[in-house]
């Protein structure tokens, strides 16, 4: 659309708009820069004599709209009114008779009889003719004739049913036969199911190799190696277990075999030779299943190596870091713990903890909806629902906020003990770098609460930079781990309105961290969720989206161009705003 005369962006002023198609129309400046044609341009493309596909246009419809109907013509002599924007975009190709013909053939063409023999071994999506009568079949008959699907089941189905609408599926491509004493893995099925669909929520009996009894759904059968019990006395072998060494003073064959074997004495591990470094490779023999395996003794003390492979290591390295700092500050520590049919990494008290690997759970699969299901579960059932990624787990910034929730040996001072204060940007960066798990931030008012000359707690404001935002936004709130003070929430944000902060306050809280509570505590009323956002990961690295928006005349969207370079999008929870009138 290109206007008459030039005006200002936002002008509200009428003018003469000339379209490619040669038309004009007149609309407001500041609405017609933003249309891309006039709306007419396909009727150029229409005039009488037009085909498409197999209808042609006998109608002038240079006076109808897209909705309204127009005379067509079929290639098999039918005229039919039929609605313009129906033919153009493809829903209609026909008058109707190309639906009701038993073949593959044009309409004008269809024959009166066919002969099923000329029929053998064609295929039409997931079926192939394998009926060897040599019959002819009517128009409209309702003769079944023998198919066979992909998957190797037989039927019978009518020939017209198959090639007009070929099918990519029989119905029960999906379908298994389990039968009592069949295997998968360490499990061996203790019950009779026929016929049921790999994809049934149905729950099968077990028995594992170790002895124990399991009930397993049968769309997680075919990924389920054990009864999850089986790497228990690894787990605990591994806890009494200190790091691999050796303080012989030789350095040829440092770690020799009868050192290996000495240390991994009462495991299900058994090595074979000796090595002269950690991460040197290594042959291991697993006393599970027998089998040998080949690895390195650096990665079998990282990742608390139980097996081969042949039984689910349950507890991942993530999951194990997590419980360590979680062990620290309480002893009722559970893994893969079950709500619901939901099972969660870790369970510490009330609190659910989640632990996500970057790569897992980007390049390989999309959990944003199980994820919202398992908060949403956890919650309800009186929980606590914590997710943290694997990077804040690895630098180690998450640990100060686990212990802070679980620590109940805190030092608890009253807030009339704490004397508040203005503080310098860079002391509030130094503090919240140190104890925050998202850092520092770019706040412009920063409060601090001091015992004994020493900074506990920092709460920081500035104004917001979201759109549609009014007042003040707090950007931190963040107490020293090693203290407890109730009721501070409350008493600096009140001290901080005394120093100037005006209301309406804003502010938000990560779902996967926060419930909530401590806003309300705060009396702050919650105004709406901001629905779940997501970051780019490559290279097993978290980054912001809004660093890696699509450059200005790209035609391509942002995750087209952002996925060919190898970027993969992980899911958060969600935020939540609050506000304090």
């Amino acid at each position: 659309m290109k206007p008459s005369e030039i005006k200002k962006p936002y002008s509200r002023q009428k003018v003469e708009f000339s379209c490619e198609c040669g038309r004009k129309i007149t609309a407001m400046y500041r609405v017609g820069i933003k249309r891309k044609n006039c709306g007419q341009c396909w009727k150029q493309s229409l005039t009488v004599g037009t085909k498409i596909r197999m209808l042609t246009l006998i109608e002038d419809i240079q006076n109808k709209r897209k909705s309204d109907k127009a005379l067509w013509q079929c290639d098999c002599g039918t005229q039919k009114e039929i609605a313009i924007k129906s033919v153009l975009s493809g829903l209609t190709s026909s008058c109707g008779c190309k639906n009701s013909r038993p073949n593959v053939e044009s309409c004008d063409k269809r024959p009166k009889t066919l002969n099923l023999k000329d029929f053998y071994s064609k295929k039409y999506g997931c079926y192939t003719i394998i009926d060897e009568r040599d019959i002819k079949i009517r128009k409209g008959a309702e003769v079944k004739i023998k198919v066979q699907c992909d998957c190797g089941r037989e039927n019978k189905l009518m020939l017209g049913s198959i090639t007009r609408n070929p099918r990519k599926t029989c119905g029960k491509c999906n379908h298994i036969f389990l039968t009592c004493g069949q295997k998968f893995g360490r499990l061996t099925i203790a019950e009779d199911i026929l016929e049921i669909s790999r994809y049934s929520e149905k729950k099968v009996l077990c028995k594992c190799s170790c002895g124990n009894n399991h009930n397993v759904a049968i769309k997680h059968l075919k990924n389920t190696k054990s009864c999850g019990k089986c790497s228990q006395a690894m787990i605990d072998w591994w806890k009494n277990k200190g790091p691999i060494s050796n303080n012989r003073l030789s350095i040829n064959n440092k770690y020799s075999l009868e050192y290996l074997e000495e240390y991994f004495e009462g495991s299900k591990l058994k090595p074979l030779h000796s090595v002269d470094t950690m991460s040197q490779n290594i042959k291991i023999k697993c006393c599970y299943c027998g089998k040998n395996f080949t690895t390195k003794l650096a990665w079998l003390y990282s990742n608390k190596t139980k097996s081969c492979g042949c039984i689910s290591n349950n507890i991942s390295r993530l999951s194990n870091i997590v419980g360590d700092w979680a062990v620290r500050s309480t002893t009722s520590i559970a893994y893969e713990y079950t709500v619901d049919n939901y099972t969660y990494d870790i369970r510490a008290k009330d609190i659910l903890i989640e632990c996500h690997g970057l790569v897992c759970h980007s390049k390989f699969r999309d959990t944003r909806e199980i994820d919202r299901k398992k908060r949403e579960t956890a919650i309800g059932n009186g929980f606590r629902y914590i997710m943290l990624y694997e990077d804040e787990i690895m630098s180690g910034k998450a640990e100060s906020f686990i212990r802070h929730l679980l620590h109940d040996t805190r030092f608890k001072v009253r807030t009339n003990k704490l004397e508040f204060t203005k503080i310098h940007h860079r002391t509030s960066h130094n503090f919240l770098d140190d104890h925050h798990y998202l850092g520092s931030c770019g706040a412009k008012y920063h409060f601090g609460a001091y015992y004994d000359d020493s900074l506990i707690a920092v709460m920081s404001f500035s104004h917001p930079v979201r759109q549609n935002i009014t007042g003040i936004e707090l950007k931190r709130f963040c107490l020293h781990s090693d203290y407890k003070v109730y009721g501070l929430g409350s008493w600096m944000l009140k001290r901080a309105m005394q120093d100037g902060i005006k209301t309406p306050i804003v502010s938000y809280s990560d779902n996967r961290l926060h419930d909530g509570r401590l806003y309300k505590k705060m009396g702050f009323r919650m105004d709406s969720k901001v629905k779940q956002d997501y970051y780019w990961v490559k290279n097993s690295k978290r980054y912001n989206k809004s660093g890696l928006r699509k450059p200005q005349g790209c035609d391509v969207t942002e995750a087209e161009l952002r996925t060919s370079e190898g970027y993969y999008k992980i899911w958060d929870l969600g935020k939540t705003k609050w506000v304090l009138d």
